[in-house]
């Protein structure tokens, strides 16, 4: 039946309870080799029979878990950092709010509901996801996230807290000491994000939203870097303090 409908001659795959992307590779077969199947299914032993409904409603569930797919890859690649983590989690909140409509209590199809159960098991899991320290500290270190990202309006305080603390109390030595060995991984740009589409066009979209919230804060900062070069003299400490805060903002 492949061959007479000019289709991939590809063999279905089976779902494996251990890998969660078994389920949406079997579905995505499935309607790759729609018409085969059902071509095939009034000439077999078993009786069998998919109708219409069943068959739009594989397409709206792996339309839902491809975004989880992409998440996946994302996170597993060479040059992923522990910076995407949040970005990522709360890119796909943002999706399943907007799949779920306005109201939980909305769920009049198969897709509501299931980006309904997503959106809570997804919330459950990483509820705390940005009250972890190391967490927040490397999305804010991150030049295509900064505080931009975040869900909570408390984050971007607590984040600028210690992150403050953090270069107030670090070791001068610790800048000159083998400072020539230290490699930074090179992260994904943000025109590999936007190029990608999909998810990561969701996180541009937030970024983009909290800096037309925000105006005023690359003003704040030139300040910052202005009253600097105004005080020729100045503590060691009140300079390291100074610094601390205008990597913060």
């Amino acid at each position: 039946m492949q061959d007479t409908h000019n289709i991939a001659n590809h063999v279905l795959i089976q779902d494996t309870s251990t890998r969660w992307d078994s389920t949406l590779q079997a579905l995505r077969r499935l309607l790759e080799q729609r018409v085969a199947v059902q071509a095939c299914l009034p000439r077999i032993t078993c009786k069998a029979e998919l109708t219409t409904e069943e068959w739009i409603m594989m397409e709206k569930v792996v339309n839902i878990l491809r975004y989880f797919e992409e998440a996946t890859k994302s996170i597993s690649k060479s040059t992923a950092t522990l910076s995407d983590a949040i970005p990522l989690i709360n890119s796909l909140r943002k999706l399943l709010e907007n799949m779920r409509g306005s109201s939980p209590r909305e769920e009049e199809n198969i897709s509501q509901k299931l980006a309904g159960d997503l959106l809570m098991a997804l919330n459950e899991r990483f509820e705390d996801l940005e009250n972890e320290e190391i967490y927040c500290l490397v999305t804010t270190l991150d030049p295509r996230y900064k505080t931009r990202i975040f869900q909570l309006h408390s984050t971007t305080s607590t984040a600028k807290k210690h992150l403050v603390e953090l270069i107030i109390n670090l070791n001068e030595d610790l800048y000159s000491e083998n400072a020539s060995d230290m490699v930074a991984p090179t992260p994904s740009t943000s025109s590999e994000m936007t190029a990608s589409g999909g998810l990561w066009s969701v996180c541009e979209n937030i970024i983009r939203e909290s800096e037309e919230d925000d105006p005023l804060s690359t003003l704040s900062s030139n300040n910052s870097q202005r009253r600097s070069r105004e005080v020729p003299k100045i503590s060691q400490y009140t300079q390291r303090r100074r610094s601390a805060t205008f990597l913060a903002q």
